[in-house]
């Protein structure tokens, strides 16, 4: 299987490296989460969990992965900035499907809920918090 995946932000934090360094206590921010699909879709989209804790046994390894469920979506976009209570909006941006992502644990990823029906709407595309808690989407 082939990943495709958006942006060089993945390649730039592996490139960082691992070095040795005390066990931290584990949060989102100490792994990368890679919303990504197979190229010739073939087989199931899926958001991928990186380690990037420094000193951890498994530093630069994929340590959890989630499949979609759906294969061929392509995955495009996830939230600008990881959302404050854990669940992140991601798109197939082909099939018009939107995911909601839990990421409280990042080690167990779970699929929340999945928005297929948007009526006349098309092409889910960004998303983007409001300070009163609702979500933007672009169609």
């Amino acid at each position: 299987m082939r990943w495709t995946v958006c942006g060089a932000l993945a390649t730039a934090l592996l490139a960082a490296g691992c070095v040795s360094a005390p066990e931290p206590q584990q949060s989102a921010a100490d792994f990368l989460f890679v919303w990504a699909g197979d190229k010739d879709g073939q087989d199931e989209d899926f958001l991928a969990v990186v380690d990037l804790r420094l000193g951890s046994m498994s530093c630069d390894e994929n340590v959890a992965r989630l499949p979609l469920g759906a294969q061929g979506t392509m995955p495009h976009h996830v939230e600008y900035e990881f959302p404050k209570g854990g669940m992140l909006f991601a798109d197939g941006w082909v099939s018009g499907l939107t995911s909601l992502i839990d990421l409280h644990d990042p080690l167990k990823p779970k699929l929340v809920k999945r928005f297929t029906d948007m009526k006349d709407m098309s092409f889910p595309h960004s998303y983007a918090r409001l300070d009163a808690g609702n979500v933007l989407v672009t169609l």
